[in-house]
């Protein structure tokens, strides 16, 4: 039986699937129910759950479910990604998944906003 995330991930890759110019995986990084994770030089903990090309753009996202938050870790290596140049995000959702995409790519609306908004200052806290 998948887990919420995973049936968040999989929401995400089929939409991010129907996008133009865009191509997505999703990284397995050893996490999960009976796995230890690994923190070493080349597999550091905290990357995200899925990466891609938009555009010629970088991004990442990494998914949670319900009331999870993204841990330390998952927090600092988003911010390298944006040192970086790339896009990285957190989300909980498709539909807040689709207003971080607007909000960094393309046509944002003012709800985009909010929600990009929310993400930062929890990133800040």
């Amino acid at each position: 039986m998948p887990t919420p995330e995973t049936v968040i991930e999989t929401e995400i890759l089929d939409w991010l699937a129907t996008l133009d110019r865009c191509t997505a995986v999703k990284l397995y990084n050893g996490a999960g129910r009976g796995t230890k994770k690994r923190n070493t030089k080349h597999r550091p903990l905290g990357v995200p759950d899925i990466v891609g090309v938009y555009n010629s753009r970088f991004f990442a996202i990494e998914v949670k479910a319900g009331y999870n938050k993204p841990s330390d870790h998952q927090i600092k290596f988003i911010e390298k990604i944006l040192r970086c140049g790339g896009v990285a995000f957190w989300t909980s959702s498709l539909d807040d998944c689709k207003a971080s995409f607007n909000f960094h790519f393309g046509k944002p609306r003012l709800e985009d906003f909010r929600i990009a908004n929310e993400i930062l200052l929890f990133q800040e806290n």
